[in-house]
């Protein structure tokens, strides 16, 4: 999983690692790293979570940037049902809302 667009469902895992990508990534050019969850109910989205991945800025005994990571979840946003209806809420809505957390 390295680009856009990946869909995983329910109950299934992902991983994020700052190797892997096309081509792979060395650990002193990792930068900030953002993803989503997008959750749907009968195929509308009921739900996004924002969580952006960055590096810590600790050194190793060499003066390198370490291998650790911190996770943060930047936005949790539901979309309920407004009067027993799922809202429209599209994939465009989804990637504005996303780039508006992003800046």
């Amino acid at each position: 999983m390295d680009k856009a667009g990946t869909t995983r469902s329910a109950g299934d895992r992902f991983y994020w690692s700052p190797l892997c990508g096309s081509p792979p990534g060395h650990l002193t050019d990792i930068e900030t790293s953002w993803f989503s969850i997008v959750q749907k109910q009968e195929g509308h989205s009921t739900g996004l979570v924002l969580v952006r991945i960055s590096p810590l800025p600790d050194k190793t005994e060499h003066g390198d940037k370490g291998s650790t990571f911190k996770a943060d979840i930047i936005a949790s946003v539901a979309f309920p049902q407004q009067d027993g209806v799922y809202q429209n809420i599209s994939a465009e809505d989804l990637n504005e809302l996303e780039a508006d957390y992003n800046k």
